[in-house]
């Protein structure tokens, strides 16, 4: 992934530059799942404002902003952002 690619995936929600779970994930070449899950885990290794699930709000908004085609995208449930 080049560096344009990259920022292509970078957004803006509560005021903090974000990249979706599923972006992240695609970088890593793991699946979104295994991402969150890891993330999760060892939750204690990151600071409080390093991942955030989007609200159903959000989610609208990002859809709008063409970050994703649809909420179906996601695979029905609301994405966590990493900052």
């Amino acid at each position: 992934m080049q560096q344009r690619d990259v920022e292509h995936k970078i957004f803006m929600l509560r005021g903090e530059q974000v990249i979706l779970d599923k972006d992240i994930a695609l970088f890593y070449q793991v699946k979104p799942i295994r991402l969150r899950k890891q993330a999760k885990r060892n939750i204690d290794c990151f600071l409080s404002d390093f991942m955030f699930q989007v609200t159903e709000n959000e989610l609208v908004y990002l859809v709008s902003q063409n970050a994703i085609p649809d909420k179906q995208a996601l695979g029905g449930y609301l994405s966590y952002v990493f900052t």
